[in-house]
């Protein structure tokens, strides 16, 4: 094989690493900045948003299904996920008995069928010190095998404002 030497003598291959490992740093540098411009202060404290990369982990969740037919994801608004969650603790109650405070809830837009659709990926708290069940919460998606309903997703419709594929994990139903 013959290598293209440049005026500086670095061979096309060592050019072209460059140029790789520049475009995975620019995106890495994009990712985590993902959240520029969005006032998660304002959100509840139990809710944060995820990134574009942490959000791509929800559509394949450990044991329960996950969102179906998702043809991209973006970052919801903070109005937008506050409109969730004002009939979020009244879906909570009525389907699983439970206060949605207990729970802490990762949100993601998602494009479904042409719709912009909320994703909520939501963990039980009661029992647990969260710096030390996943200290990263508000960064990283929080996948759970098993758990029954402690652990849930639900779809939000943003046109409709309903929930709908609320997919808890198996398990015995906990009741504490």
């Amino acid at each position: 094989m013959v290598k293209e030497e440049f005026a500086t003598g670095a061979s096309s291959t060592h050019v072209l690493r460059i140029f790789v490992w520049s475009i995975l740093a620019s995106f890495l540098v994009c990712s985590s900045n993902e959240l520029d411009g969005a006032d998660v202060s304002i959100l509840p404290e139990k809710v944060t948003i995820l990134s574009y990369s942490e959000a791509a982990r929800a559509f394949f969740p450990c044991s329960r299904n996950g969102p179906i037919g998702v043809a991209s994801s973006s970052l919801p608004t903070t109005s937008e996920v506050i409109s969730a969650e004002e009939r979020l603790r009244t879906f909570v109650q009525n389907r699983l008995g439970r206060s949605v405070d207990d729970f802490y809830r990762q949100y993601a837009a998602l494009n479904i069928d042409g719709k912009r659709v909320l994703y909520i990926n939501a963990f039980y708290t009661h029992g647990f010190a969260i710096e030390i069940f996943s200290p990263n919460w508000r960064i990283k998606y929080v996948d759970i095998c098993d758990g029954s309903d402690a652990f849930w997703g639900v779809e939000y419709h943003l046109d409709k404002r309903t929930f709908f594929n609320l997919e808890t994990n198996p398990g015995p139903t906990r009741r504490d």
